[in-house]
């Protein structure tokens, strides 16, 4: 019953089209051999429903996706053996991915 209510949290478009460019800059970045996948980012936007639904709210909030966004791509991340020696991990490129982006905000409906 649980996770039925955790499905019906509201992911808002502006918060899945975060979750997407978040995991898309993933595969891109210089770093990174593989980043998240789009399995990644529907694992990422569950885990954010069910963080939503465990604090009470019935919505994801940006913070929400922040936090839990290098737990859940970090280990679908494979790092390029040259950051690795560097010691860059997967939590790292996440982080530094997410601190370059723009952070959706609330849109006022009137």
């Amino acid at each position: 019953q649980l996770q039925e209510e955790v499905k019906d949290i509201f992911v808002d478009d502006t918060i899945k089209k975060y979750i997407v460019d978040i995991a898309h800059r993933t595969r891109i970045h210089a770093n990174v051999y593989l980043g998240a996948s789009p399995r990644g980012s529907i694992a990422l936007m569950k885990a954010c429903q069910a963080y939503a639904f465990l604090r009470g709210r019935s919505y994801v909030v940006p913070d929400d996706v922040q936090f839990l966004a290098p737990f859940v791509f970090s280990h679908r991340i494979i790092m390029k053996s040259e950051a690795k020696y560097e010691g860059v991990t997967p939590e790292d490129v996440v982080e530094r991915v997410i601190a370059r982006m723009p952070v959706p905000v609330q849109r006022l409906v009137r």
